[in-house]
Parts: structure tokens; C-alpha cells; sequence
């Protein structure tokens, strides 16, 4: 996505969960906002696609010892 529009978009999700009021009832019915920087998100994302690197050998030796 265009830079530009990306900021302004992540702007906008930043005030809206900053929001006291939304912050409020959320908390209210039980369902809390976590806000995440969207760089932060990003990084998550990265490092969770990262992991299937690591996990696949184990699942395939796993398989072997199991048959």
C-alpha cells in the first residue's frame, strides 16, 4: 500500500483505539482493546511467519519416529 496512505490510515486506527470512551465500554463488555503500533505489527507477523522455518524439520522427524 502507498506509504502515505498507510500513515494516514495507521493514524487513524491510533486515535480511534486511543478513544477513552471506546476504551471504556470495551472494557465493559469484557472484550479489552490491545493497540499495537502498526511497525510493531508488522515485525509480529514477520517473526510468526519466521517460525515455520524452525517448526517444519521438527514435525518431519517427528512424523518419521512416529511411523
Amino acid at each position: 500500500m502507498d506509504e502515505e496512505k498507510t500513515i494516514i490510515l495507521r493514524e487513524a486506527l491510533k486515535k480511534a483505539l486511543n478513544d477513552f470512551e471506546l476504551i471504556e465500554f470495551s472494557e465493559k463488555i469484557n472484550r479489552p482493546i490491545v493497540y499495537l503500533e502498526g511497525g510493531k505489527v508488522a515485525e509480529l507477523i514477520s517473526e510468526t511467519m519466521g517460525i515455520k522455518d524452525i517448526i517444519k524439520p521438527i514435525l518431519v522427524e517427528t512424523l518419521k519416529l512416529a511411523n
